[in-house]
C-alpha cells in the first residue's frame, strides 16, 4: 500500500512539474500570459465610470501609496487586498497603455498598477458593483479610467 501511495505521489508531482514548466514565463511587464486571462473592466458607480475587475468587483486607489511605494501592507492588504498582476485585457473605455504593475514590498507578490497607481479590492464588498471601501480611512477611493480619482 505504501508503494502504491509513493508512485501516485511521484506521478502526481511529475505532471505537475511538467504543466508548471509548460506555462510560459513572465513577460517585461511581470504577467504571465494564458489563455484564462481576464479583463479589466469599466462599471457605473454612484461616483462616475470607475475600474472594476473582470466579475464585476470595484478596485480601489489608495492616498498612502505615493512616489511608487507601496504603504498599504499587512492588516491593511488584509483589508484592502491587493489586485494581482495578471496577464489582462483592456474592456471597453480602458487605455491599455495606463496598465502596469509593481512589485510589493511584501510577500504577496507584483501588484496591478493602473496609470501608475497600485490597485485594490475591498474584503467588505460582498457584490459586484459594490463601492462600500471609498472614503475608508479618508484615503481610499475609486479609479476613472484616466487613473484619477473618484469619491463622493
Amino acid at each position: 500500500m505504501k508503494a502504491r501511495t509513493f508512485l501516485a505521489l511521484v506521478v502526481a508531482c511529475a505532471i505537475g512539474f511538467t504543466s508548471c514548466a509548460s506555462n510560459p514565463s513572465p513577460s517585461a511587464s511581470g504577467a504571465r500570459s494564458t489563455e484564462a486571462d481576464s479583463s479589466l473592466t469599466m462599471f457605473d458607480s454612484d461616483f462616475g465610470p470607475a475600474l472594476a475587475d473582470d466579475k464585476g468587483f470595484t478596485l480601489y486607489g489608495y492616498d498612502d501609496d505615493t512616489g511608487g511605494e507601496i504603504k498599504c501592507v499587512a492588516n491593511c492588504a488584509t483589508i484592502f487586498p491587493p489586485m494581482p498582476a495578471t496577464s489582462l485585457r483592456p474592456g471597453s473605455g480602458i487605455d491599455a497603455n495606463l496598465i502596469g504593475s509593481v512589485v510589493r514590498p511584501d510577500e504577496l507578490g507584483e501588484q496591478l498598477t493602473y496609470a501608475g497607481r497600485p490597485l485594490y479590492r475591498f474584503s467588505g464588498d460582498n457584490l459586484p458593483g459594490d463601492a462600500l471601501g471609498v472614503g475608508s480611512g479618508g484615503r481610499w477611493w475609486l479609479v476613472s479610467a484616466t487613473g484619477e480619482r473618484l469619491t463622493g
